[in-house]
C-alpha cells in the first residue's frame, strides 16, 4: 500500500516513540520506576503490583498485556474469543510464581522481558550477522596485534554514522524479502480457508495452525513450564491426566504417578 507524506511522517513519529519505549523498557531502573508507580504494600509488607495496576504498568513500558503472553497463552485456543479478564488471568496462571494474584518486582520483570510477536518475529532476522558485516573488519589474512574489537572501540561518531546507513541498508534488504514471504504466506492461508488451495490435480492442502501459530511457538500450545517447579511436579503426578494409571516398574510392584509421589516425596 502506497503511503502519502503525512501518513509516511506519522509512521515515522510511531516507530520514533516505539523504540524510545523499547530503550526505556531495557533499562533496569526504568522498570523499576514504573513497578515502584503502581505498587501497593501487601499485608504481609511487600511491595507488588496488583491485578487492577498490571495492565497501566505494562502500557507505560509499551506493553500490552496480550502481546506479553502470545508465547505462553492458550486463551485463544477455543472458540470463544478472550477477554482482557481471560488473558490476565492467563498471565498471572504463569508468572504468578507465589501464587499471592499480584506480581513481585522479579514477577513484573520476568512480564516484561517476556517476547512479543515482533520480537520473536525479529528474532528470526540474521540482524546480528548483518551488523558484523556492516563493521569495518580488516582485509582476509591481515596480521591482527592484539583484540580484534580494539578497532571498533576507536570508531568515530562519523563512522558509526556510516555504519548504522550501511546497516539500514542490509536491513532494508532482508525485511522486504521477509515481508514478502509473510505476506504470500498469509495470502496462501487465506486461499485455504476459502476451499481454494487445492490444485486442478487434486493435490490437498493440510493445515495444522496458522502462520500466527507457527511464530507463537510450541509454547502457546502447550503452555509456558511453571518455575515453581515442586508444585508443578506434584500436579503432574497426583492431580494430572495419568495420575490414577497403574505401572509396574523393574521392581515389579504395582503402583501410580499419585502412590509414587506420596510415598517418595509426602
Amino acid at each position: 500500500k502506497n503511503m502519502d507524506s503525512s501518513d509516511a511522517r506519522a509512521l515515522s513519529e510511531h516507530i520514533s516513540a516505539q523504540i524510545l519505549t523499547g530503550f526505556q523498557r531495557r533499562d533496569a531502573k526504568y522498570t523499576e520506576q514504573v513497578f515502584q508507580a503502581h505498587q501497593i504494600i501487601s499485608k504481609e509488607g511487600r511491595a507488588v503490583i496488583e491485578r487492577s495496576q498490571i495492565a497501566p504498568a505494562l502500557k507505560a513500558l509499551g506493553r500490552d498485556v496480550s502481546t506479553c503472553i502470545s508465547s505462553i497463552s492458550n486463551v485463544n485456543r477455543g472458540q470463544r474469543a478472550a477477554t482482557p479478564a481471560d488473558v490476565l488471568d492467563e498471565l498471572l496462571l504463569y508468572m504468578d510464581i507465589d501464587g499471592d494474584g499480584c506480581l513481585s518486582i522479579d514477577e513484573f520483570r520476568r512480564v516484561v522481558e517476556l517476547p512479543s510477536p515482533f520480537e520473536q518475529f525479529a528474532q528470526t532476522l540474521p540482524l546480528a550477522s548483518l551488523l558484523a558485516d556492516a563493521l569495518p573488519a580488516p582485509p582476509p589474512g591481515t596480521a591482527i596485534d592484539g583484540d580484534f574489537l580494539r578497532p571498533v572501540s576507536a570508531l568515530s561518531e562519523v563512522a558509526v554514522e556510516v555504519i548504522a546507513e550501511g546497516f539500514a541498508v542490509g536491513l532494508r534488504r532482508i525485511l522486504g524479502v521477509r515481508v514478502a514471504a509473510l505476506r504470500a504466506a498469509f495470502e496462501a492461508a487465506d486461499r485455504a480457508k476459502q476451499g481454494g488451495a487445492s490444485s486442478d490435480r487434486g493435490t490437498n492442502c493440510t493445515s495444522f495452525g496458522s502462520i500466527s501459530d507457527f511464530h507463537r511457538g510450541i509454547t502457546s500450545r502447550i503452555g509456558a513450564p511453571r518455575l515453581d517447579f515442586e508444585a508443578a511436579m506434584e500436579a503432574e503426578h497426583c492431580t494430572g491426566a495419568g495420575s490414577d494409571l497403574t505401572f509396574t516398574p523393574p521392581g515389579g510392584v504395582e503402583t501410580t504417578p499419585r502412590g509414587e509421589w506420596r510415598l517418595v516425596v509426602a
